[in-house]
């Protein structure tokens, strides 16, 4: 017992020691940034509709969550005030709150250091510590002597790291939430024979609810465990207002707020985007919903003698959700949902170990269309990792990237219903389904399924590091685009780059449309040195051209060093209408925000002969680049780094010493 204590104890140490690290390497703060706005203005407001309202003046399309998420990061930032870490009102802004009309005026341009930033995502670590109590309590109910396993998977697998310290989304703590109310289900479940109302099926509904109101997918259980827990009219209708007065008190209806809630949080485009995929105009959701909760009407005696019933059907609800779901909405965070119970499951029987592909396949996709690799970087390795590229633009030369993505859909769904028919045979004991000899075969427990995640996910990062840090977006002076198009001809228009600075140049971007096509041509992009010779040429079929204004990346054959060279854009056969845009500089200007602006020694030159047109350089992202940026975010606030990484260094050595132990008891 000792041991295994010894054992917990380590791990969860080495779940946290990565996750404090991976707390000052990575950030998203599109969505991190989008949500500290609203907790900022609960703060400042004690309402969200400041901040909506300034997000919306950015142009943002802004996705509620629960008003209690952005109450609790709002505490956060109370406490961090009071520690003298940050102050609520320089966030986004350069002065108190005044003025609706001009709050939040700095946002984006004017972020938190990245210190603040690391101090705010410790209250993730709050929700991880509730998430893995219960995720373990539940590990030693479904097979108490392999329970350590699901405290490895915790520490070390990265997508349940990425959703919470990098995007900070509350897809975290609603699904903490969700296994903490699955917990208590289990627990109702095993005594709702001899007591049909217990402390156990109220804590059921206070977790579902509170889960509920931060996003809605644990409301969808609320009637399954109504249905379990029911054994006459009296027994229902106390489950049922159980249920709705939670919800109905966590969702504050007092609050100003209500109607902001109701219209983007209830009814949004996300929210509603599970309804979206149809047969015959009907959702193929509520069909298959209906089916569900049918079935659990009519098999309950049969469903709920199992213990773990409650597993189950929580792992068959979010299948038949990713089955369901438009796939435009299916954003990476959403993967995370079902990881603890395809790993409750695999300890079950390990059969269910291979159906991980399914997540693993959805978190994918997003990655490689998105920024979700090593673009959660930024802003801690500086300004090289704002603007990367998107691997829809690398390969659009090559293939169209949306049969990438249908044939990971394709696959992911089918992984998917594959989970469902193995689900529905092992709560109705069907043994053709259950005792799949192919799935036997490969044998997964959940200490292989964990290490095999982590080999993929660093393999994944380090092929898209190596890749983007060869084509980051060269800073130089920012345009402003005029409304004047430039025709290209067969006559070349042409940039000339002083690239006195030393940067390997791998590829050229361009900001481009097609007007008309009306033959077979090309536009060539050549690169000439200081004497007038080719060093490369690059023809780009007009067809591949975006036909709405856009960027287009041309990536280089071959690497340019040269210190001046100029680059010529024109036609090949003169046919076709492909426009270039004009632009204007705008000052000294280089980057967006306080996190990208480039040390001025860094920037490159552009000059004009004649029009001045938008175009860009991308290349080597130096690893003295990344020192420099992180150098720069530790001299902000070198006081609290030395502290940071000295708790760090402490819980490192207290792990060796656990393990030193260890094997000094095994001897």
């Amino acid at each position: 017992m000792r041991n295994i204590n010894k054992q917990v104890i380590k791990w969860v140490l080495i779940g946290v020691v990565v996750r404090l690290v991976l707390s000052f390497l990575i950030n998203s703060p599109f969505d991190f940034f989008n949500i500290l706005a609203l907790s900022k203005s609960v703060a400042d407001t004690c309402s969200l509709v400041d901040g909506f309202f300034a997000l919306k003046r950015h142009g943002l399309e802004v996705q509620l969550y629960g008003k209690i998420f952005y109450q609790l990061t709002a505490v956060c930032l109370k406490t961090l005030e009071k520690a003298r870490i940050l102050e609520i009102q320089y966030l986004f802004d350069n002065k108190p709150f005044q003025d609706a009309s001009l709050y939040l005026s700095k946002l984006f341009r004017w972020g938190p250091p990245l210190y603040q930033l690391i101090s705010i995502k410790m209250l993730q670590l709050l929700f991880d510590g509730v998430f893995i109590f219960f995720f373990y309590k539940i590990a030693k109910i479904v097979k108490s002597d392999s329970a350590i396993k699901i405290i490895k998977f915790w520490s070390v697998t990265p997508f349940l790291m990425i959703v919470p310290y990098a995007v900070f989304q509350s897809d975290f703590l609603m699904l903490t939430s969700m296994l903490a109310g699955v917990y208590f289900w289990i627990k109702a479940t095993e005594e709702i024979d001899k007591k049909p109302i217990t402390i156990n099926t109220i804590l059921t509904f206070v977790f579902f609810a509170l889960g509920a109101i931060i996003k809605q997918v644990p409301m969808l259980l609320i009637p399954l465990a109504i249905i379990s827990f029911t054994k006459n009219i009296k027994t229902f209708v106390f489950h049922s207002l159980s249920a709705l007065f939670f919800y109905v008190l966590f969702s504050q209806p007092w609050d100003k707020d209500t109607s902001l809630m109701k219209q983007y949080f209830m009814m949004s485009r996300e929210s509603t985007a599970i309804l979206n995929f149809q047969l015959n105009s009907t959702s193929i959701f509520i069909l298959l919903y209906i089916f569900l909760i049918i079935v659990t009407i009519l098999k309950k005696q049969t469903i709920f003698k199992n213990k773990l019933a409650p597993i189950y059907i929580s792992t068959l609800l979010l299948s038949i959700i990713f089955i369901s779901e438009d796939s435009t909405f299916l954003f990476p965070q959403f993967n995370i949902w079902i990881l603890p119970f395809l790993a409750l499951l695999t300890l079950v029987k390990k059969e269910y170990g291979l159906l991980f592909i399914a997540p693993i396949f959805g978190f994918i996709k997003r990655a490689m269309v998105g920024i979700d690799l090593s673009g959660l970087l930024r802003p801690t390795f500086g300004y090289g990792f704002y603007n990367i590229l998107e691997y829809k633009d690398i390969v659009r030369g090559l293939f169209n990237p949306d049969l990438y993505g249908l044939f990971i859909t394709s696959a992911m769904i089918v992984a998917y219903i594959c989970l469902v028919v193995l689900l529905l045979g092992s709560l109705f004991s069907i043994k053709k389904i259950t005792d799949f000899k192919i799935l036997e075969r490969f044998n997964l427990d959940l200490n292989k399924i964990t290490a095999l995640i982590l080999i993929v996910y660093s393999s994944l990062f380090i092929f898209d590091f190596i890749i983007m840090t060869r084509l980051v977006l060269i800073p130089s002076k920012t345009y402003q685009l005029t409304k004047q198009k430039i025709i290209l001809s067969t006559k070349p228009l042409e940039a000339v780059v002083d690239n006195s600075i030393g940067k390997t140049i791998n590829g050229i971007e361009v900001k481009i449309e097609k007007n008309d096509i009306s033959y077979v041509d090309s536009t060539v992009f050549r690169i000439l040195d200081q004497n007038n010779n080719i060093i490369t040429s690059q023809k780009i079929s007009d067809f591949l051209f975006p036909v709405a204004p856009d960027n287009y990346q041309v990536i280089l054959k071959k690497p340019i060093k040269d210190k001046k060279f100029k680059i010529q854009i024109y036609k090949d056969k003169g046919f076709n209408t492909i426009s270039v845009f004009e632009g204007i500089f705008v000052g000294d200007i280089y980057g967006q925000t306080i996190y990208d602006n480039p040390p001025k020694e860094e920037i490159i030159k552009i000059l004009f002969p004649k029009q001045i047109f938008e175009i860009k350089l991308r290349g080597q992202y130096e690893p003295y680049q990344m020192l420099n940026g992180v150098r720069y975010h530790i001299n902000q606030k070198p006081i609290f780094f030395k502290i940071y990484f000295s708790i760090i260094g402490i819980l490192i050595i207290f792990i060796i010493t656990l393990y030193l132990l260890e094997k000094k008891h095994k001897v």
